[in-house]
């Protein structure tokens, strides 16, 4: 018989009166490798009986049936695929004959698989007349690696299930040959030798069965070495042979063994075999049985005698050498991050196999697993670590390697990092610039004890990341840190400050020019031509040289067609982006910038960003900025103790245009709008401008603001509020600011409307004109910007927080002082354009009620960026869209007793960010008689009501409502702030406001009481 390597066919023959069989076979060899091979039986009397076709799909996997014909009666059994397990696997046709009318029907039930073992069902059931007469179930286990020693058992149970008796011709037929599939496999063992094997053959009966059985084992090369006994014993019991006798047969190569099995039987019980072939220690043979089942009533002169036959064909299998496991040398970590555990990586790339391949490797430690694969990434703590490597070669065969780990505690090693160098220009003629610094330690922030920064002995600031001037020149900078075990560690960066240069830098002085002494327009010879062009530290390189012109802001630009060729600070994949061309009137504008990957919560878009060469025409626009050194924090312009929110410290604008202009037109806006207009200065109407009399061209700020731009002076002046205008606001677009140069533009609009408050009173006073222009014309520059991206399409800036606020007053402003009224009337000209100012004020009337104060104009609340006709259009309590959770929008009009979470929240925004900033210009627009232009008087008596209800007195009442209803849903700690109360009821944020309020609100017109009852 044909030897398959790690399979043993096993052949069950039943005979009533046939003559012997013989197996042929043909196709492919399924030693290892996917192929089909067909087996046929023969007999010398019948002639071909049956034939089945085999299948092996992968190494140490079982043999699969594919097909099984009955030559004799043309029945076929189909046997699926592996996949298909489980499910019904094949019907046999009716034969000729005795099951003429009946189906014979298999299902393969996959029972277990692991790397431990696999076993598989199959169950036989020939039915006939709608009754099943027969049933066979047979177990297959199989273990896909074995090992020296192994025991495989496999059963299989045939049982009359129609109750009846079973016909003369059915018992034939069901006798007819079978063929049970053995399940094999072998291991070789280093040292083993064919000679040496012994061998065990057990031949058991299940309770109530066969009580006579015979059995012989016939060499077929030497009939001499037989071995035959009578007799069996119960299930469970010892073998009946002991190797001792058994290792007689000798199983060498080339040997094949026949074993038969005589029974006698006239019972009618159900029988069942188990023919086990072990063969130890070196290679293991399991053979499946084949189980007879007696018929049901047969007379006692009935004898049946059934036959079966195990043919073995011993090949001798070549000797494995194991595998060789290399676990690596040892190695000795430290928990960097003082988390207790440290990634280290095993490498077992040095094993190898000799005479195969490495199937599998095992890393463990002790009896933990850690991974299964040639090389791996593991976490261990901290402590010593005996690592085994277990590799397992293509025939089973394993050796193993240590490896040891020490994992040292993390010990603290101080570091210093003072930040980048930094070159920056002294703008404003100072003789210093005042510098943003960012220190890092290796040890968390709350281990240092102290930061000192210092230049030479002489110290200059404390803390991780100050703001120090510093003059004009070349400065090496110590930082210094002391940590709580008192380590210190130190790092330098040097800072340059080049000194003032009016060609890069803004004007110290603007002159007044009027249309009697307007300036002319140069030619484009007159343009000076150069190779680049420089401005607040932004550097333009032209691929040829260009003429350049300068706006009256200072601001450059060039005539094209031009092509700008790079760009310094060049990008560096992290800050100092440039955009082209940015337009306004889509989503993602409102979203996204390009600036920088800094920018929070996801809103740097890589899209936006525009790198050189950058090919530019007339009307084209490219913004250019500053990032924040590394380690540095944002602040607000003025130092103020709260951070800012944007990563840029500055932007310049470069225009292209097809002409010159003359020095007195200000720079379009720096968005993409239609036909932009360029207007002149001498076309301002300064006469509109009030000039009250303040007393003094010193004017109060409060101590925390005295620092940034602001760092150095005693007294601030109408000249140093300029400086905060002199260069482009361009975090207008961008929601929330997050993209905004905040070394002079403060992302949250509450403090830029601070800003403006008191640089527009300071702009109202009996100054000069000479001392006025400056800030003049950076604040409109500011309101053409703005109307700009108004006319771009721009959404607008919604009632959110105090995030809306500042926008309208510039382009009001503006537009009234050029003329144009146009601009001088945004919300006339784009009705759907969004303020702040005007979302966040109405008439009780218009908007649900009047406030449970009894004024008659009211806060909007905290309406979420949804525009206020969405609040005057639903039912009070409907969640804002896409905000489920909150009920914004109007609530003055409901008593305190039944506010909740977001009324409280509206109520704090009302008192902390909104009003206290808008009163200053407020009180210009009033004092310049703009409340026509401004086109909405809720917003002039909310700001009185501000001013002159009793703010205390409310808070007093709100404090009751609390108690009250204590809303825990907002804080069950909540408490109103002090800042609500006496002493303390701010009105306006800032002194000078409330000064200037009080000397000249009177003074106008429009009645106080606008607000009450």
């Amino acid at each position: 018989m044909r030897y398959l390597s790690g399979v043993v066919l096993l052949l069950m023959v039943s005979s009533v009166g046939w003559g012997a069989t013989t197996l042929s076979y043909t196709g492919d060899d399924i030693s290892s490798a996917a192929g089909t091979m067909t087996v046929t039986c023969t007999d010398t009397v019948l002639g071909d009986l049956w034939s089945l076709q085999l299948k092996r799909q992968t190494v140490n996997m079982v043999a699969q049936i594919i097909s099984f014909r009955d030559l004799q009666d043309g029945g076929t059994f189909n046997y699926a695929d592996a996949a298909t397990w489980g499910q019904s696997m094949f019907t046999m046709h009716p034969p000729a004959g005795g099951f003429a009318g009946g189906t014979i029907a298999a299902t393969f039930t996959e029972l277990h698989k692991s790397t431990d073992y696999y076993s598989y069902k199959v169950t036989t059931v020939f039915t006939k007349g709608g009754a099943q007469k027969w049933t066979e179930e047979t177990t297959y286990v199989v273990n896909p690696s074995t090992t020296s020693g192994t025991v495989f058992t496999a059963q299989a149970v045939l049982t009359n299930t129609s109750g009846g008796d079973i016909g003369s011709a059915d018992v034939v037929y069901a006798f007819r040959p079978r063929m049970g599939l053995g399940i094999g496999s072998y291991t070789a063992a280093s040292g083993c030798s064919l000679s040496s094997y012994s061998s065990g053959v057990s031949l058991h009966k299940q309770s109530g069965g066969v009580n006579d059985a015979i059995w012989q084992i016939t060499d077929n090369i030497d009939p001499t070495n037989d071995q035959r006994q009578a007799g069996m014993i119960a299930w469970g019991q010892a073998e009946v042979l002991d190797n001792s006798v058994t290792s007689a047969l000798g199983l060498t190569a080339g040997r094949t063994f026949s074993m038969v099995t005589d029974v006698l039987n006239n019972s009618t019980s159900t029988s069942q075999f188990d023919v086990l072939l072990h063969v130890a220690p070196c290679l293991v043979y399991i053979a499946a049985p084949y189980n007879w089942g007696q018929p049901g009533t047969i007379s006692d002169q009935a004898v049946y005698t059934k036959n079966a036959m195990l043919e073995i064909n011993i090949t001798a299998a070549e000797e494995n050498l194991p595998p060789t496991a290399d676990a690596g040398i040892d190695q000795s970590v430290t928990d960097t991050d003082d988390n207790d555990v440290e990634t280290v990586t095993l490498d077992g790339s040095g094993s190898s196999d000799s005479d195969g391949t490495i199937v599998s490797w095992l890393w463990t430690e002790g009896v933990t697993q850690l991974a299964t694969t040639q090389t791996a990434d593991v976490s261990l703590a901290v402590g010593t670590h005996t690592i085994t490597l277990t590799v397992t070669d293509d025939d089973a065969a394993t050796h193993e390697d240590t490896v040891v780990i020490t994992v040292n505690p993390f010990t603290p090693t101080l570091t210093a990092d003072a930040g980048d160098d930094q070159t920056k220009t002294d703008l404003f003629n100072d003789g210093y610039k005042v510098i943003k610094f960012g220190g890092v330690a290796s040890r968390p922030s709350g281990e240092i004890t102290s930061w000192v920064w210092s230049e030479g002995a002489t110290q200059l600031a404390t803390g991780p990341r100050p703001l120090v001037p510093l003059t004009v020149g070349t400065h090496t900078i110590t930082l210094t840190i002391t940590d709580i075990d008192t380590d210190t560690a130190q790092d330098t960066t040097t800072v340059v400050v080049t000194p003032y240069d009016s060609d890069t830098c803004p004007p110290l002085t603007i002159p007044v020019y009027t249309t009697q002494n307007a300036p002319a327009t140069p030619t484009v010879e007159q343009l000076p031509l150069v190779s680049s062009v420089t401005y607040c530290d932004v550097t333009w390189t032209f691929s040829s040289p260009a003429r350049v012109g300068r706006f009256i802001t200072g601001d450059y630009y060039v005539i094209g067609p031009v092509t700008v060729s790079s760009i310094s600070p060049s990008w560096d994949g992290v800050k100092n982006g440039s955009m082209f061309n940015k337009v306004v009137n889509n989503w993602n504008s409102h979203l996204y910038s390009g600036l920088d990957t800094r920018v929070l919560f996801g809103r740097y878009d890589a899209s936006f960003r525009t790198d050189p060469p950058v090919s530019m025409v007339a009307g084209d626009i490219l913004v250019s900025s500053v990032g924040l050194t590394r380690n540095a924090e944002p602040t607000t312009p003025f130092g103020e103790l709260s951070n800012d929110d944007s990563p840029i410290e500055s932007t310049s604008v470069l225009h292209c245009l097809s002409a010159p202009v003359a020095p007195d037109a200000f720079r379009p806006g720096y968005t993409v709008q239609p036909s932009a207009t360029v207007y002149y200065s001498r076309n301002l109407n300064r006469a509109l401008l009030p000039t009250v009399n303040y007393g003094s061209t010193v004017y109060p700020l409060i101590f925390t603001w005295k620092h940034g731009i602001f760092e150095g002076k005693t007294d601030i002046t109408i000249d140093l509020w300029s400086r905060a205008f002199a260069r482009p606001w361009t975090g207008e677009i961008v929601w929330f600011g997050y993209d905004a140069p905040v070394e002079y533009e403060p992302n949250y609009k509450h403090i830029a409307a601070r800003m403006l408050s008191m640089a527009s009173l300071a702009l109202a006073t009996n100054e000069t004109a000479a001392n006025k222009e400056k800030l003049l014309i950076g604040m409109v520059q500011r309101g053409i910007d703005l109307w700009a991206i108004v006319r771009g399409g721009h959404v607008g800036w919604p009632g959110h927080g105090g995030h809306g606020s500042s926008r309208k007053f510039c382009i009001v402003l503006a537009g009234a002082l050029l003329g144009d009224t146009n601009m001088a009337s945004p919300k006339t000209t784009y009705p759907s354009c969004l303020f702040g100012e005007d979302e966040q004020t109405c008439y009780g009337s218009d908007c649900w009620g009047d406030s449970w104060t009894g004024a008659t104009v009211v806060f909007g609340g905290h309406q979420y960026s949804i525009p206020q006709s969405w609040w005057l259009e639903n039912i009070y309590g409907m969640p804002a869209t896409g905000s489920a959770t909150h009920t914004g929008g109007f609530y003055e009009h409901i008593d305190p007793t039944e506010w909740n979470v977001d009324h409280y929240q509206s109520e704090s925004y009302r008192r902390c960010c909104n009003v206290n900033a808008w009163v200053g210009y407020d009180l210009v627009l009033l004092l310049m008689g703009l409340e026509t232009q401004w086109n909405h008087d809720a917003f002039f008596d909310f700001c009185d009501r501000w001013m002159y209800e009793d703010n205390a007195a409310t808070a007093a009442l709100l404090e009751q409502a609390l108690q009250q209803n204590p809303n825990s849903p907002f804080s069950p700690t909540f408490q109103v702030p002090i800042s609500w109360k006496s002493p303390y009821n701010p009105r306006a944020a800032d002194d000078f406001v409330n000064q200037m309020w009080d000397m000249f609100r009177t003074t106008v017109a429009r009645p106080i009481d606008g607000w009450e009852p």
